[in-house]
């Protein structure tokens, strides 16, 4: 692997699976090869990722990237941990009249390649992004985390935080996705949007 890894080219790699246990040999190697990629100027997106998109251009991953619908070619940036909501604010920039520049699945597992953060810093400087959409979820910190980058950024960021009806420890969906119990269940995350003047829902809003 590391020879191949010094080689490569590629500056995104996706891990699909999901659910790589904490204490398992599989997660010590996740780790490394984030770090390695990272060291050779490549991204790790995942574990427990949809994938990538760049519509009219190139996709990793499973997302409907060919759908017209769900990705057309525009200044929209989207970061979703989930997949299934990815589609579905795909699907309302598109309804509403705009389109992506990129699409960014970081994943739902507790330890991932790409935070919610770092996919704001990528997007914050992606050629044609002219606004940004993020999709959170109840469960760490990421969202509290991105809220406080996105204060030094120029560009106009949405977010929508997912699991608002979850009641406090309980695992909800992703493996990522678990309320720490000494945080209110939902609106730390979103408190921290309010500062920064960004519009933040903890319900399924109509975008657009």
């Amino acid at each position: 692997m590391k020879p191949g890894i010094s080689r490569s080219s590629l500056s995104i790699h996706d891990i699909l699976a999901s659910r790589n246990p904490r204490k398992s040999r599989c997660l010590v190697l996740s780790v490394r090869l984030r770090y390695r990629l990272a060291y050779h100027g490549a991204r790790v997106l995942g574990p427990n990722t949809a994938g990538a998109v760049t519509p009219g251009e190139c996709f990793a991953g499973f997302m409907p990237a060919f759908n017209e619908r769900i990705f057309k070619k525009g200044s929209i940036g989207v970061i979703s941990r989930s997949g299934s909501l990815g589609v579905l604010f795909c699907l309302n920039v598109v309804q509403a009249g705009f389109g992506e520049s990129a699409f960014l699945g970081i994943g739902g597992d507790p330890i991932i390649g790409t935070t919610q953060r770092d996919a704001l810093a990528a997007l914050d400087t992606f050629p044609g992004t002219e606004a940004i959409v993020m999709v959170g979820e109840i469960g760490g910190s990421m969202e509290e985390e991105a809220a406080v980058y996105a204060k030094a950024m120029t560009k106009p960021v949405v977010a929508f935080i997912a699991g608002g009806a979850a009641p406090e420890g309980k695992k909800m969906g992703h493996a990522g996705a678990i309320v720490m119990a000494t945080r209110e269940p939902m609106l730390p995350s979103a408190r921290r949007w309010k500062p920064r003047g960004s519009p933040c829902s903890i319900r399924p809003p109509t975008w657009g």
